[in-house]
């Protein structure tokens, strides 16, 4: 009956009222373990469909555009949030050691924790899968590399107190730059959805999305970014028999009939057999072929070293 008239009142969201159903549930849950009650009353009661809604996110032209005029002290925290897609809350916690650190020689982040701005505490991430490595790009290491924090104190973004930064500050440098830039208004969380998109559009696959945003499945990142996934342009093949029969099945089969001409091939030439790699490590390769960063930071990608095996 709550729930019922906050919802006809427009007082609380969908996912607000879903998270309530959820403790409501636990709580008799455990109402039902201490032998209060012999059942969960809610147990037929299902969440509510959320509507889907466009997510808010940059175009590459918007990202190089807001990070070429972001002031210094912030730009780096930004590039980590676009090509890293760390949370504020564990960009405020990253150090050069023991939490959420830069690791150089394997190229990752290493994501362990999460400062939570209401409570002012450090502790666990948002899930146990966002216990995570988060593959560095070229632009994100040169800019981690140059901080004078490397040298100077524990933390890799450090406060002028030398403790987290604010987050209200980082808020006020961000209204600002929007309002120089005129780029799209979106949070500073949501650059997190403009991380994945860039992942899309490098071609990554559901899995590897999902363990690099820290999602709990890649069935979730597929509900909340497959229509992305659906928007990519059109690649050279468009049909997976095409893979088969790149001079179409009718065409195909007359050769069959026919007896194939000389020199004709009886593979796809996007893709030959000779060519077509094990499924082993498909995570690390994918992972290498992606182009999705170059270029969009400007003079922080010159010096990129496009070689690295692990990038």
């Amino acid at each position: 009956m709550y729930i019922a008239q906050q919802i006809q009142s427009g007082v609380l969201a969908t996912k607000t009222v879903n998270n309530i159903l959820a403790l409501f549930k636990q709580m008799l849950k455990c109402a039902v373990d201490w032998g209060y009650l012999t059942a969960v009353p809610l147990a037929g009661v299902k969440k509510l469909r959320r509507p889907r809604r466009d997510l808010p996110l940059w175009s590459p032209a918007e990202i190089r555009k807001f990070l070429l005029e972001a002031p210094e002290g912030w730009r780096t925290v930004w590039l980590v949030g676009i090509f890293a897609g760390l949370r504020p809350g564990e960009i405020q916690a990253m150090s050069w050691e023991s939490q959420n650190w830069p690791d150089f020689a394997a190229n990752k982040i290493h994501v362990t924790c999460a400062f939570e701005a209401e409570s002012k505490v450090l502790g666990p991430t948002k899930t146990d899968r966002s216990v995570r490595l988060v593959d560095m790009v070229p632009g994100v290491r040169q800019a981690l590399l140059v901080l004078p924090s490397r040298t100077a104190g524990r933390l890799v973004f450090p406060g002028a107190d030398g403790g987290m930064f604010s987050r209200s500050n980082m808020k006020r440098a961000w209204r600002r730059t929007l309002k120089k830039t005129g780029v799209r208004r979106i949070r500073p969380y949501d650059l997190r959805h403009t991380f994945a998109s860039l992942l899309i559009t490098a071609g990554k696959n559901p899995l590897y999305i999902a363990r690099q945003m820290g999602h709990y499945s890649a069935g979730f990142t597929l509900d909340t970014y497959g229509h992305l996934m659906e928007a990519l342009p059109k690649r050279q093949v468009e049909w997976i028999d095409e893979l088969v029969f790149p001079e179409g099945w009718e065409t195909g089969l007359k050769m069959h009939s026919d007896g194939a001409p000389e020199g004709a091939s009886g593979c796809s030439p996007v893709q030959s057999a000779e060519t077509i790699e094990p499924l082993e490590n498909k995570d690390e390769r994918n992972f290498v072929q992606s182009g999705a960063a170059g270029g969009m930071v400007g003079p922080l990608a010159k010096n990129s070293n496009r070689g690295r095996a692990s990038l």
